[in-house]
């Protein structure tokens, strides 16, 4: 893609996903004349002249940097929408000679079509929730254990010695507390026959994944059962209509139609694009102009939610091939019972 000015990029991801660069402090500059500039302190030096791509150049940020570099910097540069107005005020300080204008997304929409190589690290991701969560859930359920355990200890053998790390923080909600969407694990003890809903995802090199299931202790209830595979049925049709240059929009409607006259107990979007970030573009619902791309990372997770009582959210990981979809999450979507 032709870049008209150079880009001073800052967000971690971007950067990251641009060089390889994974420290806590970084700036990139990216030329029209294909010559990259990565910026950071003392800290980073050795590692980042080490592990810089080909053609890319390490820039020493120091008290000298406004004098040496900063001011011989000129004309327009774009600058991502991420940037406060702080630290907007600062970059002016230090390029007194470049005037900013803001560009938004440049870098989230380049990131959309992933890489094999991006796609095997959040398959890695994914493969450990998959190991990991049922016999979690089969050592560790109990009467009387609280959400908030469960999340902990479910965080913690995800982890595994620190060889992944969290996409975000796990949801755990027992009973009535699974009808709120992004419910914060709480003291909610487990008791027999609750319904059981559990959204969590790891981190591999950087990559994430995501992923719902649910699940009874004991029996569930007829009407619990009923809506459970209404909704895995309405999810198990909506999945198969990701395809390259689908309108998202499409997607969101047609899974809305498949549910009818429940369709106001779903309260959230469709999906969402994940990688670097959990949540990354293509956002999928009905604000949304995108177009599904082949090859980019995206969730099916159509949910209901019935206030005071239950809720459900079916969610796959999955990628949009040229002529099928490869569901990543492989952990049974059936009602698991313990």
């Amino acid at each position: 893609m032709k870049k008209h000015h150079p880009i001073l990029t800052t967000k971690s991801e971007n950067i990251r996903w641009l060089c390889g660069f994974n420290g806590s402090f970084g700036i990139v500059i990216t030329m029209p004349n294909e010559e990259n500039i990565l910026i950071s302190d003392a800290r980073y030096a050795d590692m980042a002249v080490k592990n810089l791509p080909k053609g890319w150049k390490f820039q020493l940020f120091d008290k000298d940097f406004k004098e040496e570099f900063g001011k011989k910097q000129k004309g327009i540069f774009q600058i991502e929408d991420t940037v406060t107005l702080a630290e907007l005020e600062r970059y002016k300080k230090l390029f007194p000679n470049v005037k900013f204008e803001i560009v938004s997304n440049h870098w989230e929409k380049q990131r959309r079509t992933k890489t094999e190589v991006e796609i095997e690290k959040i398959r890695k991701a994914q493969n450990q929730v998959d190991s990991v969560l049922v016999p979690f859930l089969k050592s560790k359920l109990k009467q009387g254990i609280t959400e908030q355990q469960v999340a902990f200890e479910l965080e913690h053998a995800i982890r595994e010695k620190g060889k992944f790390e969290l996409s975000f923080d796990a949801i755990v909600a027992f009973g009535e507390n699974s009808a709120i969407p992004h419910h914060h694990p709480s003291d909610r003890k487990l008791k027999q026959n609750d319904n059981i809903l559990i959204d969590c995802g790891a981190k591999f090199e950087g990559y994430c994944s995501d992923m719902t299931r649910n699940f009874i202790f004991g029996k569930p209830s007829v009407e619990y059962q009923s809506k459970f595979e209404f909704c895995l049925k309405a999810q198990d049709e909506i999945l198969r209509q990701y395809k390259p240059n689908v309108k998202v929009v499409d997607l969101e409607k047609s899974c809305r139609d498949i549910l009818g006259k429940e369709e106001k107990y779903f309260t959230h979007s469709l999906g969402h694009g994940v990688g670097l970030e959990i949540h990354e573009t293509p956002g999928i619902s009905t604000r949304s102009k995108d177009i599904l791309i082949e090859n980019e990372v995206v969730t099916c997770e159509p949910g209901l939610y019935y206030p005071d009582k239950f809720g459900i959210r079916i969610e796959d990981i999955l990628v949009v091939r040229k002529d099928w979809v490869e569901v990543l999450s492989k952990t049974d979507k059936g009602l698991i019972l313990f």
